[in-house]
């Protein structure tokens, strides 16, 4: 049997070796439905930015294995997790990402590892 909490002690403590802060804002909904350029603050967080290795394996024409990074940022699951959202945007030190994988592992909801896309430079959250 998986002890979840003996994980998620080891992966809070990775974080706190090398945290960085993060800001977690929403797009705005109005009545219609319709997405504003105003976005609300969904939460802050603790974790661990990092760069992974995406592979991909291309069949066209010729066999073909790609590799390019990833950005994610590592978090430990807890109520604060759960109002997170795919396709929110995340806030860490000058950069704005938005958040394109949630990354919760099998669903069993130890930590979040977030798979980012960066989308500008310079934003204040």
């Amino acid at each position: 049997m998986i002890n979840k909490e003996k994980i998620k002690a080891k992966v809070k403590k990775a974080i706190k070796k090398l945290p960085s802060r993060a800001v977690v804002k929403r797009a705005y909904t109005n009545d219609f439905g319709e997405k504003s350029d105003l976005l609300e603050l969904v939460c802050e967080l603790e974790g661990l930015y990092h760069e992974g290795s995406n592979l991909s394996i291309s069949l066209q024409d010729k066999g073909e294995v790609k590799t390019d990074k990833g950005l994610y940022f590592l978090i430990a699951y807890d109520e604060t997790a759960k109002l997170i959202q795919k396709d929110d945007y995340i806030y860490i030190e000058g950069y704005k990402y938005q958040i394109k994988d949630l990354g919760n592992v099998n669903k069993m909801n130890i930590y979040m590892d977030m798979r980012l896309q960066e989308v500008s430079y310079g934003e204040q959250f």
